[in-house]
């Protein structure tokens, strides 16, 4: 078993216009943290679209923040049939951060915002889009590879090598989002297009898992079972453990 960083290893894309996978089978499971009284987390669950948004701890309408982003992608992609999807993806995205700006002004509320994390399965592999540190891993042939890099000032000092892995999962601002939906006018989202094969398992995440867990421990859980199901139960457990965010975590296996 192997942990791999983003960006995957060369794999041979699916010839185009071929038939996209499909999510044969999938666990999903969101459980409200400790330390409010709502649960701010939100699922997608439209196949071939999969999401989850996190409103940003601490910021007065996470929880509508984040409502309101899984209900944009799911207006935009309403079946998946986009001719590219890329940017069908940050079209969607762009409508939510301006759904959450309207909310934010209407209620007058300040830092309403939602991280996000979608996946929408093609002919040509995963599209993957997100703003902020929910997360997207990809199991495949015994390996996790991480294909998101999160906005977050601790993402940054890691890369700068300031920081260990290990410390920024437990430094002070580890909760600090450089990009989410609603914080500005203008929405920054990464996306990319990446090969799938057959029995290949995706995982989306928010903080409560991704802050908890290490991709090894993430990595373990998968080569542990093949149910996703079970998998979603364990990680979930784990995360609890020691965390008590909220913790939101979808596994789906392809085929």
């Amino acid at each position: 078993m192997a942990i791999l960083p983003h960006a995957l290893t060369p794999r041979t894309p699916p010839a185009p216009g071929t038939t996209p996978l499909r999510v044969v089978a999938h666990g999903a499971r969101s459980v409200r943290g400790l330390r409010r009284m709502r649960n701010e987390d939100a699922v997608l669950l439209a196949s071939p679209l999969l999401a989850v948004a996190d409103g940003v701890g601490g910021h007065a309408g996470g929880d509508d923040a984040s409502a309101l982003t899984v209900a944009a992608l799911r207006r935009a992609v309403p079946d998946g049939a986009v001719r590219d999807p890329e940017d069908a993806l940050l079209d969607a995205l762009d409508e939510a951060n301006a759904a959450v700006r309207a909310a934010a002004r209407s209620r007058r509320v300040e830092g309403m915002a939602s991280t996000v994390v979608a996946a929408l399965l093609t002919a040509e592999g995963v599209t993957v889009a997100h703003a902020g540190d929910s997360r997207a891993y990809l199991w495949h042939d015994g390996r996790l590879e991480r294909l998101t890099d999160d906005h977050s000032l601790v993402a940054v000092l890691e890369a700068r090598e300031q920081i260990t892995e290990d410390e920024a999962r437990r430094h002070p601002l580890r909760s600090s989002i450089l990009r989410a939906i609603g914080l500005d006018d203008e929405l920054r989202a990464d996306v990319d297009t990446v090969p799938v094969a057959p029995g290949d398992v995706l995982v989306l995440c928010t903080d409560g898992i991704s802050d908890q867990l290490t991709d090894a421990e993430i990595a373990d859980v998968l080569a542990s079972t093949t149910d996703p199901d079970e998998a979603c139960d364990v990680l979930v457990a784990l995360a609890r453990e020691t965390g008590g965010d909220d913790t939101t975590v979808v596994v789906a296996q392809l085929g």
